[in-house]
């Protein structure tokens, strides 16, 4: 439920929203990472309820990088989006007036969660190989990444993601450039604009190669070693990436990754207009069933 640049008064601000919203916004989505990651903590004990909990997030997760698509969602389309945590988009965050917000946002929902990662592998690289704690911290860790994926991901497309606004002009003519999130903010701005543009390209850059690069790739090259070396075993640090996979495939939860990836990727950067988005998620998703029917990977 982005605010769109026709929902912007006169004096920049949303229509739908006023700051104390955008501000709630930011903070609520920092506190529910918490609480997700307690509630984790407390049920990775159990398999069951995990494997149901991850079937859920990975189907919604889906189901709302499917709602990038520009077309006119109806309400009950987002208000039906759980697992959204941390928010991975700028709702009503442009109507401060200035942006600020927005960038302030995109810095929180990067480094919150991986403050909260930190802590957890702390406390997991202290606690005693193989031991029950430590395997359930594991798990939590493990889970809590993969949730994060997604909307960090989508965070990142959404600073890129500009229109062309013909009201608005450079000093030769030539249009500038918003974002589509936040109209107040150009994304080819100037002064001190400029210095948080450009920490949110060494943000962004991160975020693409150590997670959405550097996840898949770490995931798959150490599952793979494991197989080979016939360790697949239960009690291993990062069972719960593959336990619900066939010794064939192992690996799968790479598939799920790289999907969700390259949905992003072409909705929020490669394709600006709605068929072209609706049929390269149709491509992704159909390319992803046949290696769902061709694989069987679930046991």
């Amino acid at each position: 439920m982005t605010c769109a640049a026709d929902e912007f008064n006169d004096n920049g601000k949303c229509e739908k929203c006023d700051n104390t919203i955008s501000i709630l916004i930011v903070v609520g989505s920092v506190l529910s990472f918490v609480v997700v990651t307690y509630y984790v903590d407390k049920i990775s004990k159990s398999s069951s309820r995990m494997i149901r909990l991850k079937v859920l997030s990975t189907f919604f997760q889906t189901s709302e990088i499917t709602t990038m698509i520009k077309i006119s969602w109806p309400p009950i389309a987002f208000f039906a989006m759980p697992f959204k945590l941390p928010v991975s988009d700028a709702e009503c965050l442009g109507s401060d007036g200035s942006g600020t917000l927005t960038y302030v946002s995109f810095f929180m929902y990067v480094w919150a969660p991986t403050a909260v990662f930190a802590l957890m592998f702390l406390a997991l690289s202290r606690s005693p190989p193989k031991s029950e704690r430590r395997q359930a911290l594991s798990s939590s860790l493990l889970f809590l990444a993969m949730l994060w994926y997604t909307p960090v991901l989508q965070m990142v497309g959404s600073m890129y993601d500009c229109f062309e606004d013909l009201e608005r002009l450079n000093d030769d003519g030539s249009p500038q450039h918003f974002l589509v999130t936040d109209p107040d903010l150009n994304c080819n701005p100037s002064g001190i604009f400029k210095v948080w543009r450009t920490l949110v390209h060494i943000n962004s850059f991160l975020i693409v190669m150590c997670v959405g690069f550097g996840f898949p790739a770490a995931i798959y090259s150490k599952i793979k070693q494991l197989k080979q070396d016939n360790k697949l075993t239960a009690d291993s640090s990062l069972a719960s990436l593959y336990q619900y996979y066939t010794p064939d495939m192992p690996f799968f939860e790479v598939v799920h990754m790289i999907r969700k990836a390259l949905l992003i990727l072409f909705m929020s950067t490669l394709a600006t207009h709605p068929i072209a988005q609706a049929v390269l998620c149709f491509i992704v998703n159909a390319g992803f069933v046949a290696v769902l029917w061709k694989t069987k990977p679930l046991i």
